[in-house]
């Protein structure tokens, strides 16, 4: 992974996890910008294999999202955010990245599912969680991940 493709996807993912945290919300100034950058960037370094790349990826990271939010779970930013994440990365990367992300917010669910049993709450209340959040940390981690790799 190059230094422009590592430093664009990390301040892609920290931009809306802040935004989605504080907010509640991914701003579209912020994902549709980032589309057709990731697809312009992976074209320009890979000629019609990185625009393939690139499209794959953006194409899995926003089916795959579209899919939860047609059923209900999750918003439009996200999938957006996906999309834009899997059109910078492509499509082994966005895969990677929604699976850590799943274990993350899995983790989070049993943690405060748990605590209601232990303090013995009652109150029937929608768990919401900023997806934008775990995005960015495992994107964190695979990104250092692959740079540190690509390092040595």
């Amino acid at each position: 992974m190059d230094s422009v493709t590592a430093f664009a996807t990390l301040a892609l993912v920290a931009t809306a996890a802040i935004w989605d945290f504080r907010q509640h919300r991914i701003p579209n100034w912020l994902t549709l910008s980032a589309i057709p950058a990731g697809i312009a960037w992976n074209t320009w370094m890979g000629g019609f294999q990185g625009f393939q790349s690139s499209m794959a990826g953006f194409a899995v990271g926003f089916g795959i999202l579209f899919i939860l939010f047609a059923t209900g779970g999750g918003g439009g930013g996200d999938v957006k955010l996906m999309g834009a994440l899997g059109a910078w990365v492509g499509v082994t990367t966005t895969l990677a990245v929604f699976v850590l992300a799943a274990s993350i917010i899995f983790v989070m669910l049993v943690y405060t599912a748990g605590m209601k049993v232990i303090t013995r709450n009652t109150e029937k209340k929608k768990h919401m969680v900023a997806f934008a959040l775990p995005v960015c940390l495992a994107t964190v981690v695979l990104v250092l991940a692959k740079v540190c790799v690509a390092a040595g």
